[in-house]
């Protein structure tokens, strides 16, 4: 067989350059810290590198939106534990107020802490987190949860959203709760009633309904589940001529329960055991509504007490009665807004609890899966250095040969 010159030279490239590739291909895992580089170095290692690297990238992030939980929650728990401290002392005041040695002067003093106590539970649930975002305002995390309403009290503003957050690959913890339900949806002794305006009322400025309070509990608990309508008329309709109202019972086709009563802005308006203001001049046809309710927001319950004890009638021996019930209906409302905190805390309590114990089990997989991906990517270095030197010496025994068979000529030897 015959071999020709440029055979001789290529056999002999090819060798040079597949020793001088295998020298290079050592010296790049060498300077990697890995045997696998590509996929083509060993498929099914590197299937196993892909899956063991994204289990570790997941547990990571599951760690870190469990810290982020953690902080939440324990902000949150914080605020619970300020709003329980005043109700504590809305409790004090409401027991210290139930009592006969107490004159009307101190009552309205009282009255004035609630107040400002009142206050401090808005500012406490209306606190941001580290984010910016409103802690109690469920989804809503831009809108401010509770705010004044213009005729008193206070409205929700926020939605009854939980959000979650994923803290392993089969589980999710929620890591707020919403202020209605911390707040708002509190359980009220004998039922309440809550006040609101039309949305069509004319009056320019709007005229302003006030929260009102129960001033007889006996005469609310005989007709408490009516809802009501209070409808302002003409002027014409009654004599001598001025704004005036009738009001409505809503269960039964509207029933007028006081027809045509004078009005009078701020002056109180009363029947069945409640009493209300409305504020401005409304329109004729503008109208307003009084529903009951089984619940009633705590600052709603603050503000009520409070206007129990300005009542001027507490002096009388009927007005002390009817104010000794109010005052014991009120403390029951803070034992109920009382045990809604410690039932949130508790749970707050547990999700920490969860957050910790899959903290722990993330970090153990994230240690597990890189003992795993370090046996089969690292490389074994004392096994890489003796096989880069045994290839070295390939790749220079290939070099000389090749120099030469490549250095031989027929033209020698003539």
């Amino acid at each position: 067989m015959r071999i020709s010159s440029s055979q001789i030279f290529k056999v002999g490239l090819d060798g040079v350059i597949k020793n001088h590739a295998a020298v290079a291909k050592s010296q790049e895992q060498i300077a990697a810290g890995t045997r696998v580089l590509v996929p083509s170095d060993d498929p099914v290692a590197m299937v196993t590198i892909q899956r063991l690297e994204l289990n570790i990238s997941a547990s990571e992030q599951y760690n870190q939106n469990i810290a982020l939980a953690e902080n939440k929650l324990a902000l949150e728990e914080s605020l619970l534990q300020a709003s329980e401290n005043i109700i504590q002392r809305m409790k004090e005041i409401v027991i210290q107020t139930n009592n006969a040695t107490i004159n009307q002067t101190d009552r309205e003093i009282f009255a004035v802490e609630i107040r400002e106590r009142a206050q401090e539970l808005l500012n406490t649930v209306n606190t941001r987190d580290s984010t910016g975002e409103y802690v109690f305002s469920g989804f809503s995390g831009q809108v401010q949860p509770f705010i004044e309403r213009p005729g008193g009290g206070f409205s929700y503003q926020g939605d009854d959203g939980q959000r979650d957050v994923q803290i392993s690959a089969n589980s999710f913890m929620a890591v707020n709760d919403s202020g209605k339900s911390v707040f708002v949806d509190i359980p009220v002794e004998g039922g309440t009633f809550v006040t609101s305006a039309a949305s069509n009322n004319t009056a320019i400025p709007p005229a302003q309904i006030t929260i009102g309070t129960v001033v007889d509990p006996d005469a609310f608990a005989v007709v408490y589940g009516e809802d009501y309508q209070i409808t302002f008329n003409a002027e014409t309709d009654i004599v001598p001529n001025g704004p005036n109202y009738t009001v409505r019972r809503m269960s039964d086709n509207f029933r007028p329960v006081a027809a045509n009563e004078a009005y009078i802005p701020g002056s109180n308006i009363e029947f069945n055991g409640i009493r209300f203001q409305i504020h401005g001049n409304p329109q004729p046809n503008d109208d307003f509504f009084i529903k009951s309710s089984r619940t009633q927001d705590l600052l709603t319950t603050f503000e009520r007490i409070a206007l129990a004890l300005e009542d001027d009638g507490n002096s009388t021996a009927g007005g002390y009665q009817r104010l000794t019930q109010i005052l014991g209906d009120s403390l029951n409302n803070l034992n109920n807004a009382e045990v809604r905190n410690l039932t949130v805390r508790a749970q707050l309590g547990a999700r920490l609890n969860v957050a910790e114990s899959s903290e722990v089990l993330n970090e153990e997989l994230v240690f597990q899966s890189k003992k795993v991906l370090s046996e089969i990517r690292d490389l074994d270095y004392a096994e890489a250095v003796s096989n880069l030197t045994f290839q070295i010496f390939v790749l220079e025994a290939t070099q000389a040969s090749f120099a030469r068979v490549s250095s031989l000529s027929i033209f020698n030897f003539i």
